[in-house]
């Protein structure tokens, strides 16, 4: 797998809590991840995990790891966009 994939996706996923905050669902953003390593390198990602609680707001960032290949990565997600229960995403994965 190449050493960094970039990529902007969209992804559908987000949740409404209880206070009316909107938050990322891990799930969504894991599909996305999938998707772009996919896309980008043909490559399988064998597992992925997303934090929780992540707040739906443009300029938020969070970090997801995977593995493919037998090596660990991680993937750094920037929200770029939030409209209705869409949310778009820059990704940008690196070996470590």
């Amino acid at each position: 797998m190449k050493r960094r994939t970039t990529g902007i996706v969209v992804a559908l996923g987000l949740l409404l809590s209880g206070c009316g905050t909107l938050v990322v669902i891990p799930s969504g953003a894991e599909q996305v991840i999938k998707r772009v390593v996919l896309s980008h390198t043909g490559v399988t990602i064998s597992h992925v995990s997303c934090p929780s609680g992540v707040h739906a707001k443009v300029g938020n960032s969070f970090d997801c790891h995977f593995i493919a290949q037998g090596q660990r990565y991680t993937a750094h997600m920037v929200i770029t966009k939030v409209k209705g229960t869409s949310v778009a995403y820059e990704v940008t994965a690196a070996r470590g």
